[in-house]
């Protein structure tokens, strides 16, 4: 999301100076894989929230267990469906307003 931003910005520039980059070959790139049947599944935004809800998913099972003294199994099952849930609930809310 963030990254996607930055590199059409980055690509806005390079074009505003005529120079090529890093930035513009990027944004080429998102282009083709775009019109790719094969990368409308996962894309950016997905990667995003996969990785996010991941990281959200470790940090809820390290407070279940460290700070409430959960056992592992109970940790290890409720730490990933809260994390998947959340990665689900704001891919939904961010899929049609940030083009991927």
């Amino acid at each position: 999301m963030r990254c996607d931003n930055l590199v059409k910005k980055g690509s806005a520039i390079e074009k505003a100076l005529q120079v090529p980059g890093q930035f513009s070959n990027c944004q080429d790139e998102h282009n083709i894989a775009k019109n790719d049947k094969r990368h409308a599944v996962f894309n950016a935004i997905v990667a995003a929230c996969f990785i996010y809800s991941l990281v959200f998913a470790a940090w809820i099972f390290l407070t279940l267990h460290n700070g409430f003294g959960l056992k592992n199994l109970h940790c290890m099952i409720t730490a990933p469906v809260t994390g998947l849930a959340l990665g689900l609930g704001v891919y939904r809310l961010i899929r049609g307003q940030i083009p991927a």
